[in-house]
């Protein structure tokens, strides 16, 4: 039979699942690592980011606003806010917003599938990332009185160590606003401050382009 867990109407492979797991574990332990801070220090978070550090970032971004373009400030502290690309159907690479509902998108995702996995609502999806965010994590949160928000200002592109920038992160499922894909070799320039060569194919999937800086 099928797997439970495993995202078989996808076309994820095994290495895809272990770099979701390993992803998981990160987020966990990087915001726990937060939380101890917190303690022995005295802090009170009220409003946190999960950002990577393997990307680069095109546009600004104010944990504080809901948008760039009109300034809109999240006064009730009471959204929390993720990309407007890559929409599978939501984004799953970072988010910023109120301590308590963020703590339940980086923390609870290990009991939450579990969760999921049981009312086999999904079957062949349960444990796809986004899927899994957008039907499971999500409303876990806005449970709590949080509302989902999508920054359409924001940008950043993962890259790699070879300096290969994946230009079309934020022109795929959903797209950055005023931002051109003519003009995404030019934005990458000026953001990283040095010339880049021409884009170039994948061999492998023909709709995904590079650009080496």
């Amino acid at each position: 039979g099928n797997q439970i867990y495993f995202p078989w109407k996808s076309n994820w492979k095994n290495s895809s699942m272990d770099n979701m797991i390993k992803q998981w574990h990160s987020i966990n332990a990087s915001f726990s690592l937060m939380e101890s801070y917190a303690q022995s220090h005295s802090v009170k978070y009220e409003r946190v980011a999960m950002l990577r550090n393997d990307v680069l970032y095109v546009t600004p971004i104010d944990i504080y606003l809901l948008d760039n373009l009109n300034k809109t400030i999240d006064h009730n502290n009471s959204h929390f806010v993720m990309p407007p690309f890559c929409l599978y159907p939501v984004n799953d690479r970072m988010i910023y917003g109120p301590y308590g509902a963020v703590r339940i998108w980086a923390t609870q995702r290990f009991d939450l599938i579990e969760h999921r996995v049981r009312k086999a609502k999904d079957k062949g999806w349960e444990m796809h990332s986004e899927k899994f965010l957008d039907a499971t994590v999500l409303p876990a949160m806005e449970s709590l009185g949080y509302h989902r928000h999508i920054n359409r200002d924001i940008c950043f592109l993962r890259t790699r160590p070879n300096g290969i920038v994946m230009v079309n992160d934020c022109f795929s499922a959903g797209a950055t606003r005023g931002l051109l894909k003519k003009n995404r070799r030019k934005i990458i320039i000026q953001a990283v401050g040095r010339n880049c060569s021409e884009e170039i194919m994948d061999r492998k999937d023909k709709t995904i382009s590079y650009v080496k800086c």
